[in-house]
């Protein structure tokens, strides 16, 4: 089987050069000259096509998906403009800035005959799908209560660009939504409800609030408490976080990447890690290849996303609100 030919566009902080068995890179594309001379760089001796514009690559290299790894407000316009010249799109989270304009783009991405997926990394680790395995076996029978802790110094691992450094509540569009949408895969379940406040410690070096505090209900009754922060002080979580779902007949816990079953005895039962062929965006480009040969969506296509970019906006419409909102 012919490999698929993939477009990359960006390849800055997040935009780390592809590399797989089942895709052959046609292009690079970004406006940095600094951030493609890096990614040449990595390339090596690959003569792979770079750009400072995806339009001419669309016009010079023949792609079957386009991967977008640039600032949410750029998505909508290079999004249609991949779909418009017959390419899936591949897009890195979240889906825009603004929840009507990414209603718009699921529609437009509904309509085109194309596929377009958002990446979230985070389901396709050994921690998660062994997770995911137990709660699908119903090991803990009805689970009604999540408890999620997430937190990290971000200043000590990353030097923020300045759109991201200025965004509106940056930390709940740019980390949260990762383990909203974790909530949501681990439970198979769509919010329903949320209240939320952000807060602005002291030593906080973001432009916006860098802790985030949550009530999240979700379907089938189930309640989330949940806290994350970007600024943290202390202990360390993984950047999944460190979560409890508790059910009927006890609870799942994962601490430091180490997740077990707790009886209702107190007895503790290691869940065994998943064995991963591909992890974190190969898995989605992976997924992506085989939703198109299937002739089936992906499983975190832009539709289903909506739903987990949807806690993040309302989390923001509860902070300006100063109360609980309902979806």
């Amino acid at each position: 089987m012919n490999k698929a030919k993939i477009i990359q566009i960006g390849t800055g902080l997040h935009g780390f050069i592809l590399s797989t068995e089942e895709v052959e890179l046609a292009a690079i594309v970004d406006m940095n000259a600094d951030n493609l001379e890096k990614a040449q760089h990595l390339l090596g001796d690959k003569p792979i096509p770079a750009y400072s514009d995806y339009n001419k690559a669309l016009q010079e290299t023949k792609a079957d998906i386009a991967v977008v790894v640039t600032p949410p407000g750029t998505h909508k316009k290079i999004m249609k403009d991949m779909l418009k010249a017959g390419l899936h799109v591949i897009l890195e989270k979240p889906i825009s800035m603004d929840w009507n304009e990414s209603v718009e783009m699921a529609d437009i991405a509904d309509k085109s005959g194309k596929y377009v997926m958002i990446s979230q990394n985070y389901r396709w680790n050994n921690v998660i799908q062994a997770v995911k395995a137990a709660v699908d076996s119903n090991v803990i029978g009805r689970i009604e209560e999540v408890e999620w802790l997430f937190a990290r110094n971000h200043t000590a691992t990353s030097s923020f660009v300045v759109w991201r450094k200025q965004m509106e509540e940056m930390f709940l569009k740019e980390m949260c939504v990762h383990h909203f949408d974790l909530m949501r895969y681990l439970l198979g379940a769509n919010a329903v409800s949320i209240y939320a406040e952000s807060s602005n410690p002291s030593w906080n070096f973001l432009d916006s609030n860098g802790a985030v505090s949550a009530i999240i209900r979700f379907e089938q009754g189930v309640m989330v408490h949940y806290y994350g922060s970007f600024i943290n002080r202390g202990t360390e979580t993984p950047w999944h976080g460190y979560f409890r779902l508790i059910g009927s007949e006890g609870a799942i816990e994962s601490y430091d990447d180490t997740p077990c079953i707790v009886k209702l005895d107190g007895s503790k039962q290691l869940i065994p890690l998943a064995d991963m062929a591909r992890t974190g965006l190969k898995f989605s480009l992976f997924d992506m290849l085989h939703s198109v040969r299937e002739g089936r969506k992906p499983i975190t296509h832009i539709g289903d996303n909506l739903h987990s970019w949807e806690i993040v906006c309302r989390a923001v419409d509860s902070i300006k609100a100063e109360r609980r909102i309902s979806f």
